[in-house]
């Protein structure tokens, strides 16, 4: 004999619907709390709505952080008008293993080297 489960023999209830109104009590309070976290030091007592989302507001860590890279952003110095800088460099090339001083073969060489870039007429204003 099969015995029937406490799920079959218990009366079957309603599904539960939310109460009206609690979408925002739950907003309010989640932004309550995240001000509260964030300003952990100090408590941010909350009397309206609009003040509990300009609390979260001013002290949400990720918005500062987000706010501290537009500053910087904003403060860097853009070389307007500016060529590229110059290059210099020293270059010994085809050096045999035996014997590795200048002029030691005849294929081999020291190079000194200068090189600019010239931007294309109209890049500069450009910029």
């Amino acid at each position: 004999m099969v015995h029937p489960t406490s799920e079959e023999t218990s009366p079957r209830r309603p599904p539960s619907r939310p109460v009206a109104g609690t979408g925002l009590t739950a907003f309010v309070l989640t932004l309550s709390v995240a001000a509260a976290g964030a300003a952990a030091a100090e408590p941010v007592a909350v009397s309206s709505v609009e003040a509990a989302v300009q609390a979260a507001l001013a002290n949400n860590p990720d918005l500062k952080a987000a706010q501290a890279r537009i500053d910087a952003a904003l403060s860097e110095v853009a070389p307007k008008g500016a060529w590229n800088d110059p290059m210099v460099g020293l270059e010994y090339s085809n050096m045999p293993i035996l014997s590795p001083w200048p002029g030691g073969h005849p294929m081999s060489g020291i190079q000194l080297k200068a090189q600019q870039t010239f931007p294309f007429p109209g890049k500069l204003e450009a910029r």
